[in-house]
């Protein structure tokens, strides 16, 4: 019923998307320092919000796939050469994350 009801006012109204959510907002990636924080949110972001105590077997996440020899399509070699090679990887990825600093690169306010 909300998916047709969407589409109803989105034909009525030039939009698109849902009707009961807030659109995403995008933030450019502009430094070096914003990509490798950015990574490493994402990958700590389950742990870091209660859902696992251990972010490195959240089972959707890249985390354990970046670590592997399995085929991928993830860019693995790229990645890891940024943070200087799986020992890079592992160890910023073992750092606590600052939560304020985090704030101000991740979200426009």
């Amino acid at each position: 019923w909300c998916g047709t009801y969407a589409k109803a006012i989105n034909n009525v109204a030039p939009r698109t998307g849902s009707l009961f959510e807030k659109p995403i907002h995008r933030k450019i990636v502009t430094t070096d320092a914003y990509f490798t924080n950015l990574v490493t949110y994402i990958h700590r972001n389950p742990q870091n919000h209660g859902l696992i105590d251990d972010f490195r077997l959240w089972p959707y996440s890249s985390y354990q796939t970046l670590l592997s020899e399995k085929p991928s399509r993830l860019e693995r070699n790229t990645l890891l050469n940024w943070f200087d090679g799986v020992q890079g990887f592992t160890e910023l990825h073992q750092r606590e994350t600052d939560e304020i600093s985090l704030r101000e690169i991740l979200f426009d306010e």
